[in-house]
């Protein structure tokens, strides 16, 4: 036959399959014919908030609810959601539209990755998986991936294959690949309802009816779906309070740059060796060049080479001797590998190389083995500044994991500190700062 499979397969009799484009259609229908639809861009800053509820535009209502799927999550061009602070690890899929000969066009087909039949010959296939570019632009890489996983388990031979069109959206998965909802912690008149993604699509209109029963006043909502007690990281609490969460937290003004920069002239003396463990253009490379002088060493990290041309050119221009500079073509998660101990600074500059291409950043895998090497090279009362940027894809999971970093270095006797600006939301950047205590 046409398949590549060396343990044979199983067949679905009683399976079935949702087609949600049909499905969304006939629901818009359904609203358009009660005048309970309208189509539009949605602000949150055009809500207003009453004594009694909500007016958006020239809609006054005791609620909202915002059904927002990825950027509900994450925020979008630097717009902050209101649900930003929830965790989740959403994920980009592309999805090709082919014709495709030698196929039972009655069967649904699901191997590594599917093949679904549409008319007329024409089959929809998917999908991969891109857990750090959140958008909807489809790519050569993703369609080649796609194409690459069908034919682990197609023959091309027996099955020819034409892609058509190509296509790619967000999946905004939340805990369990199950929608959640409820209302936000801080704006009871705001409610959720997120987490569709693929598999949480299917559970849409059960979850809608029990939420509708629970706004109604019929029922409590079921725990498992519920937004209450939701913690960053965990699938069952809410996010940490101030009481419970112990690192110590100084609001500031001005550059948070400034203040990490001030805080390690303190305690970097001349002939020092330091570490810039995210080079990005140079600046804080430059800033420690400058405080450890001639007979000292900067080694920094970058996995881009524009970072290392731009590092040097910025170091060149201010007269500073190159010899200083030990720049390394390498993940900061190698720092291990390349630094010495009794370091007395290392800094982290997280995100993305302002300028450069913003869907490279920095991933929190390789960030927390980067922290965990940085803090045990620093001698005794050696400095870790860490710069954070929630608010972009992959920002807000990187900043947590980040954090929950340093509360555990706390624990080990380090003097831990968290620096925000007055104002801070949750998209908004701060500084980690933790002095080693004791050697690891």
């Amino acid at each position: 036959g046409p398949f590549v499979s060396n343990h044979g397969g199983l067949e679905m009799p009683d399976g079935a399959w949702l087609d949600t484009v049909v499905f969304l259609q006939v629901i818009q229908d359904l609203l358009l014919d009660e005048d309970a639809w309208r189509e539009g861009d949605f602000l949150e800053k055009e809500v207003t908030f009453e004594d009694d509820g909500v007016r958006w535009q020239d809609i006054s209502a005791g609620k909202i609810i915002l059904c927002q799927g990825a950027y509900g999550l994450s925020g979008m061009s630097g717009d902050d959601a209101w649900f930003s602070y929830l965790p989740h690890r959403s994920a980009k899929g592309e999805i090709l539209s082919l014709w495709v000969d030698g196929l039972d066009e009655t069967k649904r087909y699901h191997g590594n990755g599917w093949l679904a039949p549409r008319l007329g010959g024409m089959w929809k296939a998917g999908a991969n998986y891109d857990w750090a570019n959140l958008n909807s632009t489809p790519t050569d890489e993703g369609k080649e991936e796609v194409l690459t996983k069908l034919r682990t388990w197609l023959k091309e031979d027996d099955v020819p294959m034409e892609v058509i069109e190509h296509e790619a959206g967000v999946r905004p998965i939340i805990r369990n690949s199950c929608p959640v909802v409820g209302f936000h912690p801080e704006m009871p008149q705001v409610g959720f309802f997120n987490g569709l993604g693929s598999k949480g699509t299917l559970m849409a209109p059960a979850v809608a009816e029990h939420f509708a029963q629970y706004l109604c006043g019929e029922c409590d909502l079921d725990a498992e779906l519920s937004l209450e007690g939701f913690q960053f990281g965990t699938t069952n609490s809410k996010p940490p309070t101030q009481a419970e969460n112990q690192m110590t937290q100084e609001v500031v003004k001005g550059s948070l740059i400034s203040q990490a920069h001030g805080l390690l002239k303190g305690v970097i003396q001349s002939g020092d060796v330091v570490v810039d463990a995210t080079l990005g253009n140079g600046h804080d490379t430059l800033f420690l060049a400058q405080c450890v002088g001639e007979a000292g060493k900067v080694i920094g990290f970058d996995v881009q080479e524009e970072a290392l041309v731009a590092t040097r050119e910025r170091l060149s221009v201010a007269g500073v001797d190159l010899g200083v500079a030990e720049l390394h073509l390498k993940s900061h998660a190698e720092l291990s590998d390349n630094v010495p101990e009794g370091v007395s600074a290392v800094m982290f500059n997280l995100g993305y190389l302002p300028g450069g291409d913003k869907t490279k950043i920095t991933q929190w895998e390789s960030t927390e083995v980067a922290l965990r090497s940085a803090l045990c090279c620093l001698k005794k009362h050696g400095l870790l500044t860490v710069m954070c940027y929630p608010g972009h894809p992959g920002g807000d999971e990187e900043a947590r994991v980040v954090k929950r970093l340093f509360e555990e270095f706390q624990k080990q006797s380090c003097q831990v500190k968290c620096l925000q600006r007055e104002g801070a939301r949750d998209t908004t950047p701060f500084l980690l700062v933790a002095e080693n205590a004791e050697k690891c």
